[in-house]
């Protein structure tokens, strides 16, 4: 859990106020990345996002970044859900699945949703608005 535990914490240090209900969206250019931030659906404990990421310079072999991700405030994690349009993932898959998905496929999306948020982080931080983040 500690992977979900982190992703909350950059998020909740990157993005406090589409957290705490005072945003609905937010858009910003990070680097070479055009960000947009959404907040699809609001209840009392949790959220969910979608995240879209577009290179400004279009790159034949790297498509956007999208994901949905699930926050949940009241345990302080952050899953995701979605990762390029093509639908939830389970936790684990069998070794032969016929959608040819990995058996680990949800946790490597969530390590990359972090590895995705520590480069927004340090763009962010070489601008002098970055987080430090202890989970």
């Amino acid at each position: 859990m500690w992977l979900y535990e982190h992703n909350y914490a950059l998020l909740r240090g990157l993005f406090p106020l589409l957290l705490s209900g005072e945003q609905e969206g937010w858009q910003g250019k990070i680097g070479h990345q055009e960000l947009c931030l959404r907040v699809v659906e609001r209840f009392r404990y949790t959220l969910t996002l979608d995240v879209h990421c577009r290179l400004r310079r279009q790159h034949r072999l790297l498509g956007d970044f999208v994901v949905s991700v699930r926050v949940y405030e009241d345990a302080g994690l952050a899953e995701v859900l979605d990762y390029q349009h093509l639908g939830r993932r389970q936790p684990v898959y069998p070794r032969r699945d016929p959608r040819q998905m990995q058996v680990a496929e949800k946790d490597q999306l969530n390590r990359l949703f972090r590895d995705w948020l520590n480069v927004i982080n340090l763009g962010l931080r070489n601008a002098g608005q970055g987080v430090t983040v202890d989970v």
